[in-house]
């Protein structure tokens, strides 16, 4: 007898960081634009597993993941290993090839930014002015620590943020636009509501401001991320505009003003949408049917709720309409076929939008098929626009019937009381199955439930939860006999549902569409303020003289700040008043801490000391006044040797300074010899 155990494994632990403690390491050079975090994960599965996979939740709105390495340290492949969106990184189990710590790679953007100071040189009692620039974020330090020249902190002193509570809510983007949504525009509040963002704009059109692909737009109420999807984005929609369709989750409540706020702009951050997270509340399949001819996969259209339940054109064209691109089919055999495994459990409720490019009435020869789902005459569930050829005499021709019926060979038509449909208008629909109890099935057109009073069959039970192929735009069905149409015109937006919405969220969704223009308005661009910060300190007679450093940091202190880091460096002076008096070389020779003699030159080295700490000064700046007599008497042949001080002249960063000494000789017989002497200081530093 064998046995086969198939088991999901799950839990929730926290990384490490690089000291294998709870958390993550961060690493910043001084001054450098991004901030390097480290994250660790231990891969160690219980005993009997073969396959683990993992994924990691990290700061959408601030990191993007650079590397996944293994425990060898073997980087993995991105888009095929790992991958990252919505701020969840993911590992494939299939990838995973050592067991042990894997470590994971991410980078932000320096908070810190542009430490200034107001002079590089300090004397004592001078007022040191340091200045630095940092996003505006409630809670958030921004310190400065005055490192002296052995190393200790002589200074210390922050800035902490506090209100006003800033618009700008997400520094990492320099750019935001709050979009708002009228309260006139709502049809009664609801929850979860995917809303469509659709607009042309000219702020998006700047490539400095956004990218090409639209990766770093984010969507948020307040500091709420919200989860979102880019159905289309074209930056070079028209000569100065961009054209933008997203779908966005949110509340929306009614009596009130909504706003949502989009920002854009990042150095850092991208891939921030996360489409399974739109579309999960209860939503089966989600198809925007706004996939090009040229994309990646041009035949494929997705299933935006990452459950898989992808279709395959079947000769339908994609036209710029609707939200985005909608897909048009010919009226004769045109059609999409998706995954068969979709087979919803319980209630259904399936909607979409349809265009024709015919009127369709009572009078209307073929039947349309919008949407369905057959396997015989026992199990099959069809949308049509009804024509005279459908078959059954009790459905009124013109109409869109629902029809479901599954194994009991005792089908449940519903029909609408619309007969007539304009031609070029798109028309909103929801076709709602009740399993339990298919006399309450109804069909929604456009604002209102617009189900006909009569119904054929009564069946006590139907469902659409047998396994077979979906078709879009056209396919069979099953009345008296079995036939096929197909839909001439354009579809979008179909999706699937395990629940039923109320009124108000299938008001909302269909004036959202119609009239997305009028329900929502984006406002101006809004730049992000980056405050400066100054710290001032008088350096007193405490502070040793010598090299300095000032390091300016901003940290995560606050309680509203999370996983921010910034570094800044400068070095700065500071020096004390010191003289030193050489009257004449021999003094310098007797106060030497070293004498050389090359020739006629005389090298005399000495080591200035800080009179208040009696250490070395490293980077002391030091001018020497030396003074010689003005002439020199010396005998030789009789005659005499004058000289005098020609120039005192400092060379290089090295500090030396040379006294020139030019003489000369008169010999008894008038002849005249000239000779010259350097004598040189170097000071040690």
């Amino acid at each position: 007898m064998d046995v086969n155990l198939v088991m999901d494994i799950g839990g929730e632990v926290q990384t490490m960081d690089e000291n294998f403690d709870n958390g993550v390491s961060y690493f910043i050079e001084s001054g450098a634009s991004i901030v390097n975090w480290t994250a660790k994960v231990l891969v160690s599965p219980p005993a009997g597993a073969t396959s683990l996979g993992f994924t990691v939740e990290y700061p959408r709105a601030e990191w993007k993941a650079t590397k996944v390495l293994n425990p060898l340290n073997q980087p993995k492949t991105v888009d095929q290993d790992w991958w990252y969106h919505g701020g969840t990184l993911t590992l494939n189990a299939s990838s995973i090839d050592f067991w042990g710590v894997w470590t994971l790679k991410f980078i932000s953007w320096d908070f810190m930014q542009n430490l200034q100071m107001d002079a590089t040189v300090f004397d004592i009692n001078d007022i040191a002015k340091f200045t630095m620039t940092t996003p505006t974020v409630i809670g958030a330090r921004v310190g400065l620590d005055l490192v002296q020249p052995d190393g200790n902190t002589w200074y210390s002193a922050y800035n902490e943020t506090t209100g006003p509570d800033p618009d700008h809510k997400f520094p990492s983007f320099r750019y935001r636009k709050d979009i708002t949504i009228p309260s006139a525009e709502i049809f009664g509040s609801v929850d979860n509501f995917p809303v469509l963002i659709q607009f042309e704009d000219l702020d998006l059109f700047d490539t400095s401001k956004v990218r090409v692909d639209a990766s770093d737009i984010l969507f948020a109420v307040g500091d709420k991320i919200l989860d979102h999807q880019i159905e289309y984005f074209d930056q070079s929609y028209s000569i100065n505009t961009a054209y933008l369709t997203a779908w966005v989750k949110t509340n929306l409540t009614a009596g009130v003003d909504n706003t949502i706020t989009m920002y854009y702009g990042s150095p850092i951050v991208d891939n921030l949408e996360n489409p399974a997270g739109v579309w999960s509340d209860d939503f089966e399949a989600v198809w925007h049917l706004n996939e090009e001819d040229l994309v990646i996969g041009g035949d494929t259209h997705f299933d935006s709720t990452g459950h898989g339940y992808d279709g395959v054109r079947n000769g339908n064209t994609d036209v710029f309409d609707g939200a985005g691109y909608s897909q048009l089919f010919d009226g004769n055999n045109d059609y999409i076929s998706f995954d068969e495994t979709l087979a919803p459990q319980n209630d259904v409720l399936i909607t979409g939008w349809f265009k024709l490019s015919s009127p369709h009435s009572s009078s209307s020869p073929t039947t349309k098929v919008i949407m369905e789902k057959y396997i015989d005459i026992d199990h099959d569930m069809v949308i049509a626009l009804v024509g005279q050829d459908y078959g059954q005499s009790s459905v009124a021709n013109g109409s869109l019937v629902f029809k479901v019926e599954s194994s009991q060979n005792d089908p449940i038509y519903k029909w609408t009381q619309k007969i007539t449909w304009n031609a070029n208008q798109w028309y909103f629909i929801a076709c709602y199955a009740n399993e339990d109890d298919p006399s309450s099935n109804k069909i929604w057109v456009d604002t209102v439930w617009n189900t006909d009073a009569g119904q054929v069959g009564s069946p006590t039970q139907a469902n659409i939860s047998y396994i077979e192929e979906w078709k879009l735009g056209g396919g069979d069905y099953e009345t008296s006999y079995e036939g096929s149409g197909y839909f001439a015109g354009r579809l979008d937006e179909f999706r699937v549902s395990n629940t039923i919405r109320t009124d108000a969220w299938l008001r909302n969704e269909e004036h959202n569409y119609r009239d997305a223009g009028s329900f929502l308005s984006p406002e101006s661009e809004q730049v992000r303020t980056s405050p400066e910060h100054t710290l001032k300190k008088t350096i007193d007679s405490s502070a040793p003289a010598g090299l300095w450093n000032a390091i300016a940091y901003y940290n995560d202190t606050g309680n509203s700040v999370t996983n921010k880091a910034g570094l800044f460096e400068r070095t700065f002076i500071v020096r004390h008043p010191t003289s030193l008096t050489l009257t004449e070389p021999s003094d310098a020779v007797g106060d030497r801490l070293s004498v050389k003699t090359v020739g006629d030159s005389l090298i005399v080295e000495y080591e200035l000391n800080d009179t208040i700490t009696s250490q070395g000064i490293p980077g002391a700046t030091v001018t020497m006044n030396w003074t010689t007599p003005s002439s020199i008497t010396l005998n030789d042949y009789g005659g005499g040797i004058y000289g005098k001080v020609l120039s005192t002249t400092g060379l290089g960063d090295n500090k030396q300074w040379r006294i020139n000494i030019q003489s000369y000789h008169q010999y008894y017989n008038n002849a005249t010899e000239y000779f010259k002497v350097d004598l040189y200081h170097p000071t040690r530093l």
